[in-house]
Parts: structure tokens; C-alpha cells; sequence
């Protein structure tokens, strides 16, 4: 992924390419990861359907994280 564009993809004897439509964008939004998010959520004009999705993804990735460090925690003290 290119970096200041989560979106942005490299294909196969297609190169750089990038579907800037809304429901293109909805369906990377689950590929993502913590500072794609971010870099997303940086993008000028963002749709704001896209920005809500991306918040959701962040906060779940942020949930599962924790939960993670909870666990180890947990298994740690057992």
C-alpha cells in the first residue's frame, strides 16, 4: 500500500492504482491496519461514509489489542 494513500494499490501489470469511489474504498477499509487508519483519516476529502468506516476499523483494532495485552496479562499471573 502506498502510505499517504491506504487506498492506493500496486496490481499486476496494472501498477498504482487506486478506486476512489465509496464503496471501493469500503471494501479495503477491513485490510487495514492501525497507521493505514491513520493515514486515511489524514486523506483530504475523505467521504465521510469511508472516515466513519475507518474510525469503526481503528477502534476494533484498538479492542483487540487491548484484549490481547489483557490475556497476557491474565496468563501471566496464572
Amino acid at each position: 500500500m502506498h502510505p499517504e494513500n491506504p487506498f492506493m494499490q500496486v496490481r499486476e501489470g496494472l501498477g498504482k492504482t487506486e478506486d476512489p469511489t465509496v464503496e471501493g474504498r469500503l471494501a479495503r477499509v477491513p485490510e487495514l491496519g492501525l497507521d493505514e487508519c491513520q493515514a486515511a483519516l489524514d486523506m483530504p476529502h475523505l467521504q465521510a461514509t469511508v472516515r466513519a468506516a475507518v474510525k469503526r476499523r481503528m477502534n476494533q483494532l484498538i479492542r483487540e489489542e487491548r484484549a490481547r495485552i489483557d490475556r497476557a496479562a491474565h496468563a501471566a499471573r496464572s
